[in-house]
């Protein structure tokens, strides 16, 4: 989750006519935990053109991604971010995402968990029992998402 404060607010906001959109200079990450970074495609309308534009958005949960994968006309790429206590490093890392399945802890069949494997081969999990990825039962049907390389 991000937080940001009123203090940190771009003065482009003030000239923006979509009163919905909010420009920030700074947002603070609230919790230590996994996040994901999202390029994709997004038709956007420019006089009588219709042009393709990338963008790029930030998301604190899974489920967010999963709304826009089925909005987005193209996901270019997704990212996971993760914290030295989830990485195994001494800091925050940046991994390109290779797939994202669905699974289920095998001691509650009723908990849903994911699993996010990255380009290099390394895997996460976020089972809220910490349960390792080697022993999540993976629904091999169920891929949320698969990098495909343009």
């Amino acid at each position: 989750m991000f937080t940001t404060y009123e203090t940190f607010r771009a003065p482009l906001s003030r000239m923006s006519g979509n009163t919905d959109e909010k420009f920030w200079t700074t947002v603070q990450l609230t919790t230590s935990q996994m996040w994901f970074i999202a390029t994709y495609l997004k038709n956007v309308s420019m006089d009588e053109d219709l042009v393709q534009v990338k963008q790029t958005l930030f998301f604190s949960e899974k489920s967010q991604l999963d709304a826009l994968i089925c909005t987005v006309l193209r996901l270019e790429e997704v990212y996971i971010v993760t914290p030295a206590h989830v990485n195994g490093g001494k800091g925050w890392e940046i991994e390109l995402l290779s797939k994202i399945r669905n699974a289920q802890e095998p001691t509650l069949l009723t908990q849903a968990v994911h699993l996010f494997e990255t380009i290099s081969g390394r895997r996460y999990t976020d089972s809220l029992l910490g349960t390792p990825w080697e022993d999540l039962l993976l629904k091999d049907s169920e891929l949320c998402f698969e990098y495909k390389a343009s």
